[in-house]
């Protein structure tokens, strides 16, 4: 389902209630924001990080709890070369299927795992990228 057209009602509903959220970037300042969804990985992490590496770029990685829980070496090696860190639920499902309480549980279960991973306190992974919403930039 592409959610593109809808963005602009998107942004007048919570654009209000979460002002602190970067909605848009400077138009005036060429940046780009490199986003990395569902890992850690064994395999494919390590190979993105040898690149980020290599030309000394800072991504974000909105992660899945349990891939965190199976590969949490690799998500201490994202996290202490300064790299972003958000959730991206425990296990992939859609949070627009999840109960209220399912989708806290979800959040809660990725903070801890990336807690038990990486040492970072809920409150440093606070940022969401929900799984299976896909916006087109629209250019």
């Amino acid at each position: 389902m592409q959610l593109a057209p809808l963005f602009p009602i998107f942004y007048r509903i919570l654009q209000p209630s979460f002002p602190n959220c970067l909605w848009a970037g400077n138009p005036h300042t060429k940046a780009i924001a490199l986003t990395f969804d569902d890992g850690p990985h064994p395999q494919y992490t390590p190979e993105v990080l040898a690149v980020l590496d290599r030309y000394k770029i800072t991504a974000s990685f909105f992660w899945l709890g349990v891939c965190v829980n199976r590969s949490p070496a690799i998500a201490k090696a994202v996290s202490d070369r300064g790299h972003w860190i958000g959730l991206h639920g425990y296990d992939h499902r859609s949070f627009a299927m999840l109960s209220p309480n399912d989708l806290k549980d979800s959040l809660e279960k990725t903070q801890v795992a990336i807690y038990n991973a990486c040492n970072l306190q809920p409150e440093q992974v606070r940022d969401v990228r929900p799984p299976m919403v896909y916006l087109r930039l629209l250019l």
